[in-house]
């Protein structure tokens, strides 16, 4: 682990090439996070003051993966930044299931926006459209998502030149 202590805050937002950030905890925190609430970059951890109030809706608005309060012991600190980088890795992996969740129903979309216009433009039933699409896409080598894609985008490009 290679600990960097930055201090005073610097002016503008802090850089995001960190796996893990502690920092103290003030009302302007979302200014000096170098990302946006909920799309962290690195576990947040924030030290709390230790007989001071602190408001608790800031707080959560910074969405930090662990809080500390002092006095902490070394196995805290060590048991809270491990919770902390855990934390943040099962949000990534939440995250990047919901966008490949977007982009499989953008496809889905796609396809059938596609078999519509293949429809359309052939006369076919949608079994028979789909088919077509599928066979185009293998006679391609691409995915079918793919060839929909570009049915669609021909098709609005032909629609706004008209």
């Amino acid at each position: 682990m290679e600990v960097t202590k930055i201090w005073p805050p610097p002016p503008g937002r802090l850089t995001a090439d960190m796996d893990v950030l502690i920092c103290e905890y003030f009302p302007e925190m979302a200014n000096l996070v170098p990302w946006m609430p909920g799309d962290s970059e690195a576990a947040l951890i924030v030290l709390l003051p230790q007989n001071e109030q602190y408001d608790v809706s800031a707080l959560l608005a910074n969405a930090p993966h662990a809080v500390l309060q002092p006095p902490f012991s070394d196995k805290i600190l060590h048991t809270t930044v491990k919770v902390a980088w855990s934390q943040f890795r099962y949000e990534r992996r939440l995250l990047d299931r919901v966008t490949k969740l977007d982009d499989n129903v953008r496809s889905l979309r796609d396809v059938e926006r596609a078999k519509t216009i293949i429809m359309v433009e052939k006369n076919i039933d949608e079994d028979a459209a789909y088919r077509h699409l599928r066979e185009k896409a293998m006679n391609s080598q691409l995915s079918v998502s793919t060839i929909a894609s570009d049915i669609v985008q021909t098709s609005k490009r032909e629609r706004r030149s008209v």
